[in-house]
């Protein structure tokens, strides 16, 4: 016969709401109840129904819920460049999905505040346990914020590896499905143009990506050097550097770090990339027509805002022992800048505008 709740708290002489809490180590429960209650737990063998525990989670996420409090939206810029700014979109979406389970969600940009100090201050006194974060990319952040006192997930990557759990994008499998998509497709010479960001917590991840497509999946094939461009404050200095490659490893497909070195490679005299086709690791907007791996953080808004939720129910407050990295896959889309090998062979390659 198996064991219940209602069992443990037969044997305990306390409710079952008291042994529930005490089995998800709920704050509300003393340390020494709660170790009584596991410890009873373990000695009447007892395991969880995954059923009940599936049919009581699915009626929580369908019921109403009432205003619960408030959230924390933290990220870098100002209030005022929201209408511009990629996180402005994830704000929009967090907060439609905080609504519904009785939350609102509120902006808190970094950038307005004196200190991440003086920031946690006010919103621990306006009693915000929650906070969700985007990329930040402050090393002040990750050392003065008062991570103790809050329920914390962060949504987007950053620069450093906050005391927190992470939902993110993955990188890795980025870099190998777009390898694997233009060898699909016939090419063999195949580059790889990364942003100069030295700091970047998913840079080993992509370095990783690299080194098992030129390794394991396609040993066979030329070994082209990864490519550093830097950001858009030195424009001519990145093209001096896609010119470069290109005339000197003559890649038949580069793959790039975003959408910005697409634009590059196009400014360049159409003899030199003619022939090369160009997969975005990160389409924004499919309107542009490239190929690549859509950056679509609806999936990632979602699961960081109800992980946030489960968080706050049950009492966990402050750094984690064990942090959670969860990752969604990104999805490919298909465009006009990965030409078919046969269509790139049809045209000798030119060099004339190589120097």
């Amino acid at each position: 016969m198996r064991i219940t709740q209602h069992d443990i708290a037969q044997s305990l002489g306390v409710s079952k709401m008291t042994v529930s809490l005490a089995l998800r180590d709920h704050p509300r429960i003393s340390v020494a109840l709660r170790q009584k209650v596991q410890k009873c737990a373990r000695k009447l063998n007892y395991r969880p129904d995954p059923l009940f525990s599936h049919l009581g989670s699915m009626r929580w996420k369908r019921q109403r819920h009432g205003f619960r409090g408030i959230l924390a939206y933290v990220n870098f810029y100002p209030r005022m460049v929201r209408s511009t700014n990629p996180d402005f979109q994830i704000f929009q979406r967090a907060k439609r999905i905080a609504e519904n389970l009785g939350y609102d969600l509120q902006w808190f940009p970094l950038a307005e505040a004196s200190s991440p100090e003086a920031l946690a201050r006010q919103l621990y006194h306006r009693g915000i346990e929650g906070v969700l974060i985007s990329r930040i990319d402050s090393k002040s952040f990750l050392e003065e914020f008062s991570w103790h006192q809050f329920a914390t997930v962060q949504c987007n990557y950053g620069y450093f590896e906050f005391p927190c759990h992470v939902v993110g994008l993955e990188r890795y499998t980025e870099v190998v499905t777009a390898w694997k998509k233009a060898v699909e497709t016939g090419h063999r010479r195949i580059g790889l143009v990364l942003l100069k960001e030295h700091n970047a917590t998913d840079l080993d991840v992509r370095l990783g990506a690299m080194a098992y497509c030129q390794t394991q999946l396609f040993p066979h094939l030329p070994k082209l050097p990864l490519t550093w461009c830097p950001g858009t404050e030195f424009p001519d200095v990145a093209i001096k550097k896609l010119r470069s490659l290109i005339c000197r490893h003559r890649p038949d497909a580069l793959i790039l770090f975003n959408r910005y070195f697409i634009h590059l490679c196009q400014l360049m005299e159409p003899d030199i990339l003619k022939g090369t086709s160009l997969i975005n690791l990160m389409v924004t907007d499919q309107s542009f027509g490239e190929t690549g791996l859509l950056e679509d953080f609806k999936p990632v808004t979602h699961a960081a805002v109800h992980l946030l939720d489960s968080l706050l129910r049950t009492g966990q407050i402050g750094c984690p022992d064990n942090r959670q990295v969860i990752l969604m896959a990104k999805r490919w889309v298909d465009g006009n800048t990965l030409i078919c090998r046969n269509e790139a062979l049809s045209t000798p390659r030119r060099t004339r505008g190589c120097r």
